[in-house]
């Protein structure tokens, strides 16, 4: 027996993140934020066609998500994917060949995922807690990292990052001293209500987070189109007292 699936190609977010930290400046001119939300955005809106049916990820990642050639945005790997109601039993073991770091690695067992992008209630192993919430706070992490240039935790082993993703708050974006933007309130707001603790306080859904993404893309359109008219208003500004100490020059000379 077998299946085949449609082969897929593109450049997966952990490639563009290298890219990034590297400083690559055709990445940095590239990746803007507002660039950077609306592949967010169909990241949530996957999660919320999944969350839809039943379904929720459990392992989004930079290196699970995938942009082609002409901006189409892909999730990958859905192996260790919950299907909501029904009962887990033993997991088998399931390996990647995308990283060699452990909290990049997926693994199995009582805690199914990738280490650096679990929720609490994921890394504690709380199955039944477990839910669309839980894709959101991932996806959270992955914003905050393109946003500082490195996610909320850091440790030495999995088992001291899966007792901080558990325990310790995050540091908001806005105050972390190593980040590559500046960042705009009302996504840091976003980005502070996927990752609470209390899979009850995120948004509810991919739907929800995706709504809110919008939300800012829209917000960071008129703000641009107001710098914009700003910046005109500024220019004519300039213009006029250049034309008005002109003219009062001239009437001082006859």
């Amino acid at each position: 027996p077998y299946y085949a699936m449609k082969r897929i190609g593109g450049v997966t977010l952990k490639q563009v993140f290298d890219r990034l930290k590297a400083e690559d400046p055709a990445a940095m001119k590239e990746w803007t934020i507002p660039h950077f939300i609306s592949v967010m955005l169909r990241v949530a809106q996957a999660c919320a066609f999944a969350h839809d049916h039943g379904v929720v990820h459990r392992d989004v990642k930079p290196a699970n998500i995938m942009i082609g050639s002409y901006g189409e945005v892909l999730l990958l790997d859905w192996g260790v994917a919950r299907v909501l109601g029904t009962t887990e039993g033993p997991l088998e073991p399931v390996t990647t060949w995308r990283s060699d770091d452990e909290a990049d690695r997926t693994i199995v067992g009582t805690v199914a995922g990738t280490p650096a992008y679990m929720p609490p209630e994921q890394a504690t192993g709380e199955i039944e807690s477990i839910g669309p919430a839980s894709d959101v706070y991932a996806i959270g992490v992955v914003i905050y990292e393109f946003i500082v240039g490195r996610r909320p935790f850091r440790a030495s082993s999995v088992r001291e990052l899966l007792d901080k993703v558990a325990e310790e708050d995050i540091v908001p974006p806005s105050r972390r001293t190593e980040r590559r933007h500046g960042v705009p309130p009302d996504l840091e707001s976003v980005i502070k209500r996927c990752l609470e603790k209390d899979p009850a306080q995120r948004f509810p859904d991919g739907m929800g987070l995706a709504q809110a993404l919008q939300g800012f893309l829209e917000g960071s359109n008129r703000r641009d189109e107001s710098e914009r008219l700003g910046q005109i208003g500024d220019e004519k500004s300039t213009e006029y007292r250049r034309a008005a100490d002109a003219a009062s020059r001239k009437e001082a000379d006859l």
